[in-house]
């Protein structure tokens, strides 16, 4: 039986072409009895060897992190892209708000664009600042929750930034509606066309107080070293910003009471002209006598008035009519009552005063149709 085995098994390597020796039995490796007993009835078969193969590196299943987690290098070189992206997005805002200045023909000493040259009288669409001031804030969001704690603080500032820009723009637009009602009101002054002034000094108002609210948000939501994570402004750009928005506030806040008190006096004056131009001194000499207080209340109020770059002189100018036509008040009751009085010399030596009065102001004498009338006497 071994030799039939044996013979069987050393054919059936040399039919397969095997390289390997097989090695001979040994007498003593003679199999047990057990090894050539046929199975008994009821016993079940053997089961062929099975083999174990060890996993190697490449069949092991990679293992994913759970969603949401990330190392703290990665969160930081994610926290470094949000940081730059936001800074990309509001170097757009910052181009979009001091391009308006270059549409308008407002630069630095040096040729540059800055804040501050965005003025009250700066025309702007404020949302192409708002809108990449947006995204700013929707990229900040994006900041990983393991981020450094350097880029915490300096998405903190950023937000400052974000502050700054929209609500500055949005303060540049309530601030130039103003403004186009002073200049609105100015016309009518000078065109002695006031019926209109009133109603104009109301949207003033209210233009005004929407532009204070968006002051009062950028000195509560940021803070002057806010401007330290930004490039395009510094500090000193960010507080010489914010003086031009209290300057401008504080002007509004005075201006709609100064020129209504100008609308007053110069309509007065008007009336007492007329009054004097048809020889009823006795009214003239009243009439002149409380235009001039309001003119000179009037002069005093434009006089106080911090008005922003743009708007100085006009405001000056104003005021310096204002101021001739009160001091020519004086001069023209002077005239009133010696001419009601027919003291002819006395009446002329007044009225050349007042002439001379009403001449120290060019503006006056260029568009106020009353004052020409008045020196042609």
């Amino acid at each position: 039986m071994r030799r039939r085995t044996l013979l069987a098994t050393v054919g059936a390597g040399l039919a397969t072409g095997c390289s390997e020796s097989i090695p001979l039995l040994d007498p003593d490796d003679t199999p047990s009895e057990t090894d050539n007993t046929p199975p008994g009835p009821g016993t079940p078969p053997e089961s062929p060897p099975t083999e174990t193969v060890e996993p190697t590196a490449t069949d092991v299943e990679p293992t994913e992190e759970p969603t949401g987690t990330e190392t703290p290098n990665q969160a930081e070189r994610r926290g470094a892209e949000v940081i730059g992206n936001a800074r990309d997005r509001l170097g757009d805002a910052y181009d979009a708000y001091v391009g308006f200045a270059d549409d308008s023909g407002g630069r630095g000493e040096d040729g540059t664009a800055t804040l501050l040259d965005v003025t009250v009288a700066t025309d702007v669409t404020f949302s192409r600042v708002t809108g990449p001031v947006s995204e700013a804030r929707r990229t900040l969001e994006e900041l990983p929750r393991r981020a450094s704690g350097e880029q915490y603080e300096a998405s903190r500032r950023l937000r400052g930034v974000t502050t700054v820009l929209d609500q500055g723009i949005r303060f540049q637009d309530d601030i130039r509606s103003a403004h186009e009602e002073f200049e609105f009101v100015l016309g009518r002054i000078y065109a002695d066309n006031t019926g209109t002034v009133p109603n104009a000094l109301g949207r003033m108002r209210t233009a005004r107080s929407a532009a204070a609210e968006h002051l009062d948000a950028i000195e509560s939501e940021s803070a002057v070293e806010d401007a330290d994570a930004f490039d395009q402004f510094d500090t000193s750009t960010y507080e010489a910003k914010v003086d031009q928005f209290r300057r401008a506030v504080s002007a509004f806040e005075a201006l709609p009471d100064a020129l209504a008190g100008v609308k007053r006096g110069l309509d007065g004056f008007r009336g007492a002209a007329r009054s004097y131009r048809s020889e009823q001194y006795l009214s003239a000499e009243r009439e002149f006598e409380t235009v001039g207080d309001e003119l000179r209340v009037a002069s005093d109020a434009l006089a106080d008035v911090q008005a922003p770059g743009p708007m100085t002189d006009a405001v000056s100018d104003l005021a310096g009519v204002t101021d001739a036509l009160a001091l020519a008040a004086v001069d023209f009751e002077t005239a009133a009552d010696t001419g009601s009085r027919g003291e002819r010399n006395a009446r002329e030596t007044a009225l050349a005063d007042a002439k001379a009065h009403l001449r120290e102001s060019d503006v006056a004498v260029e568009r106020l149709d009353v004052v020409q009338r008045l020196l042609r006497e």
